[in-house]
């Protein structure tokens, strides 16, 4: 997963939180109309989803607290970017690119996340 994605991730998990947060409300009413044991675990699911990427984001929030005020302010505006830094002027993009690289020595062990970051993969599009 790229580390604008995890960055993303990090500034919008509540955005997340909610839309998964609306999927089990809209399990929890079809329920009735559908077998209530297959509605049931498809919650159990979902909640087994916000607990995997709970991890993941409190493993980000370790990186993230040890940078700058300014360096996270940066990563924020870098995360909610539609597109690149090319159309940038030089001294911001060469600031972006300073602080996701710093971002990304911190979070190495990422990879120890893989079945956050599949969930994460799957559930991107509520971003």
């Amino acid at each position: 997963m790229k580390s604008k994605q995890l960055i993303r991730f990090y500034f919008k998990a509540e955005v997340l939180n909610a839309g998964l947060d609306e999927m089990m409300m809209r399990c929890a009413y079809k329920s009735g109309r559908a077998g209530g044991l297959k509605t049931a675990d498809k919650i159990i699911s979902i909640i087994e989803t916000k607990m995997e990427l709970q991890g993941l984001w409190a493993y980000l929030d370790g990186a993230m607290n040890r940078l700058s005020g300014n360096e996270r302010e940066v990563l924020k505006f870098y995360g909610g970017l539609r597109g690149g830094v090319r159309r940038m002027p030089d001294e911001c993009a060469r600031e972006i690119k300073r602080c996701a690289a710093k971002f990304t020595r911190r979070v190495k062990r990422v990879g120890a996340y893989g079945n956050a970051l599949r969930l994460l993969g799957m559930y991107y599009c509520l971003l």
